[in-house]
């Protein structure tokens, strides 16, 4: 036997091992911690899981669900002859579901991996690749889960942001999940970020498909898709889009430690800075009205404060708990 061939015998019995333990009742968080280390650490493993998977929905070749569950039968412990159990249970069911019947090593065939839950504290960002290729990066204060099974790749978006740079997979498309709405990807470096109410989708490159919780087997309107330069605002509570042209340089703004505001009111960007920042700034309603277009570094607090002083008719004034922008006489 060649290496090539003893190393993908080696994969494939791993795989197999986590398939049994991933379905098993008794299956505790440090084996999920452990199953999530495993996948993560090589994109082969997550195909040799899949394909394992796949086995036991019945979404291979008879030959190939045999030595699967011959396999899986002997790292279980259930047998001492899997090759001649493996020829009963074909002779006897015809099918893979009788073979879990008898080895009852499954009970839950359509039980997906685990969530892996990803966060960041304020101020804080994290970048996260995940086994199929896909690189994520979080911004402030967000909190998303990743939902992987072998056929369906969904990011839940908590909240935060999120920028994605997916690897495509026409087999396995992957769609981020902010409340009702479902952002589709069709192969696409984009932005979600989900605060205020609002979903803000910012493509660019590429193009992402935006849908309801409701229409997810539906193919997108073509006015409900955005490309290159495309950003769309989301009303959470309505599900109605807004769309603009933007500006979108090799990174968004935030990647870069900058805040770029475009004719936002400054309750808005009060609101967005303390994504950023552990002490809240506070505007009242009439200061809140103030238009505001810039570009802001997130360094400091203190920093950012002064800017919005030395462009806006505001002055601040700091307590224990807050920092207070107020209109100038």
């Amino acid at each position: 036997m060649s290496n090539d061939a003893i190393r993908t015998q080696t994969l494939q019995d791993q795989a197999i091992a986590w398939v049994v333990r991933a379905h098993a009742s008794d299956m505790s968080d440090d084996d999920i911690i452990a199953l999530s280390e495993w996948l993560e650490a090589d994109p082969a493993h997550l195909a040799a899981y899949d394909a394992a998977e796949r086995v036991w929905i019945g979404d291979t070749r008879p030959t190939e669900r045999a030595e699967v569950v011959d396999l899986a039968a002997a790292r279980a412990g259930k047998i001492n002859k899997p090759a001649a159990l493996s020829r009963r249970l074909w002779l006897i069911a015809g099918s893979l579901a009788a073979g879990l019947a008898v080895l009852a090593l499954l009970p839950g065939l359509w039980t997906v991996q685990a969530p892996l839950i990803y966060e960041t504290a304020t101020g804080q960002t994290r970048e996260v690749a995940l086994a199929d290729g896909t690189k994520l990066h979080l911004n402030t204060a967000t909190r998303l889960e990743v939902r992987y099974s072998g056929k369906r790749r969904d990011i839940v978006l908590d909240r935060g942001e999120v920028a994605l740079d997916v690897a495509h997979d026409a087999d396995r498309p992957l769609s981020v999940h902010a409340g009702d709405a479902v952002l589709r990807d069709v192969g696409t470096a984009f932005d979600v970020l989900r605060h205020d109410g609002a979903v803000t989708v910012t493509v660019r490159s590429g193009a992402v498909a935006m849908l309801q919780a409701d229409e997810t087997t539906k193919a997108p309107a073509a006015n409900r898709v955005l490309h290159a330069g495309d950003q769309a605002v989301i009303d959470e509570a309505t599900g109605q889009a807004q769309r603009s042209r933007v500006m979108v340089g090799p990174g968004f703004d935030w990647q870069r430690g900058q805040a770029v505001y475009r004719s936002r009111s400054l309750a808005y960007v009060v609101s967005d800075l303390n994504r950023y920042f552990d002490k809240p700034i506070e505007v009242d309603a009439e200061t809140g009205k103030l238009n505001v277009t810039a570009v802001l570094t997130l360094d400091t607090e203190t920093s950012v404060v002064r800017h919005l002083q030395d462009f806006l008719p505001v002055e601040a004034t700091e307590s224990d708990k807050a920092i207070i922008l107020r209109r100038k006489p």
